[in-house]
């Protein structure tokens, strides 16, 4: 998937040469469906472009993705969990329908002032700055780690979950 966002959320540079070169790749792996007497497994994948460049309104577009985020984590938790379990079943019909149940299609994020993309464009950055930088010297602590419990571990103990 190729990201339809300019350079700017408010339209600045919007021909498709602003962009910056530089994609996002997500991909799903190991989704598993039967067909007949015979398991598939898939794999997804999205690619977007980052913006040439992120100014002060890809901050605010941001913001608001995660509130909206946090308001449908808070308002539906069921429904929300019922979407990552469809996720991992690989039922994208009952994932559209949840989805649009909460209200979290790229429709209803943007009439939010959200974006999504940008959101996760920024995470994916974080994300990437951490992990190639926060080792350095292997005598500092990982970046977000902290009191808070936090970091790009999502706070699990070290070496990730029990077996």
């Amino acid at each position: 998937m190729r990201s339809t966002y300019s350079s700017s959320p408010t339209g600045r540079n919007s021909d498709a040469a602003s962009g910056s070169g530089v994609y996002v790749h997500i991909g799903l792996t190991g989704l598993t469906t039967q067909s007949g007497n015979h398991e598939v497994v898939q794999d997804q994948s999205f690619r977007f472009e980052l913006p040439a460049r992120y100014d002060l309104d890809h901050i605010q577009i941001a913001r608001n993705d995660l509130r909206i985020l946090h308001d449908v984590f808070q308002r539906s938790p069921g429904a929300v969990t019922d979407l990552h379990n469809a996720a991992l079943r690989g039922d994208r019909e009952s994932m559209r329908k949840i989805a649009h149940g909460l209200g979290i299609t790229e429709e209803g994020i943007k009439t939010q002032g959200g974006g999504m993309w940008i959101y996760i464009a920024g995470a994916a950055v974080f994300i990437a700055a951490a992990l190639l930088l926060g080792g350095g010297d292997g005598e500092s602590e990982p970046v977000g780690q902290g009191d808070s419990g936090g970091g790009v571990d999502g706070g699990l103990p070290p070496g990730g979950l029990p077996q």
